[in-house]
Formats: C-alpha cells, structure tokens, sequence
C-alpha cells in the first residue's frame, strides 16, 4: 500500500508528464503547421515559375505568328492570291494576334490570363505570396 505521501508525488509526476505531453503535442502541431505553409508557398512558387516560362513560350510563339504573317504577306504580295488569303485564311493568323474578332481568344488573351493567375499567387507590392 502506497502512502498518502507517495500518492502525491504520484499525482504531480502524472501531471508534470501531462503537461510536457500536452506542450509536445502543441510543438509536433505546430511545427505541421509550419511545415504545410512552407509545401504551400513552395508549390506557389513552382507554379509561378511554370507560369513564367508559359508566358515566355506564348510570347515568343505571338513573336513567331506575327514574322510569319509578315512572310506570307511578302511573299504573296502582287500575286493574285492576296485578295483569297486575305479573306479566308489571314483570318486563323489575325485571330492569334489578336487583331481578329474580338471575342476570339488570341496568344495575347492567353497571356493575359496567365498573368492574373500570377497575380493571384504573388503580391509584387509586399513581396509574399497570398
């Protein structure tokens, strides 16, 4: 049998442990915690890094659209297919432009979708990602 004295002891070691137990839980949350917001900003910055080279590709491929256009338009020029190039098939090169229809989406539009999503992820005034 256990003396009223021993009890006590017994009782402030099962709270001494209680309480470091409880402060560890506390430490593991925390540090998951920690650790899920770095995988979050770490994931944020490999997608904008993805969308940066995608901004890259579409702008050199609008750069490569708009010297092709030039080429055709020199090489057509004052033949007489000029007249059913420019009716037909300069449609699909103007719409990439952009200079097309309006509601069309062009290589620009794309861009610019892109960069909202940049700016979604990435606030340039305070430097953090949102």
């Amino acid at each position: 049998m256990t003396t009223l004295q021993e009890q006590k002891k017994i009782c402030k070691l099962t709270k001494l442990l209680t309480s470091r137990t409880e402060l560890r839980i506390k430490d593991l949350k925390l540090a998951s915690k920690i650790d899920a917001e770095e995988t979050a900003k770490e994931k944020k910055a490999e997608l904008f890094e993805e969308n940066e080279c995608r901004l890259d590709k579409l702008h050199k491929a609008a750069q490569l659209v708009a010297q092709a256009q030039e080429e055709i338009d020199c090489a057509l020029r004052g033949t007489d297919l000029v007249c059913g190039f420019e009716a037909y098939g300069r449609y699909g090169i103007d719409q990439l432009l952009g200079n097309g229809n309006p509601y069309d989406k062009s290589v620009y539009s794309l861009m610019d979708a892109i960069q909202a999503k940049q700016d979604d992820l990435y606030c340039n005034q305070t430097g953090e990602w949102k």
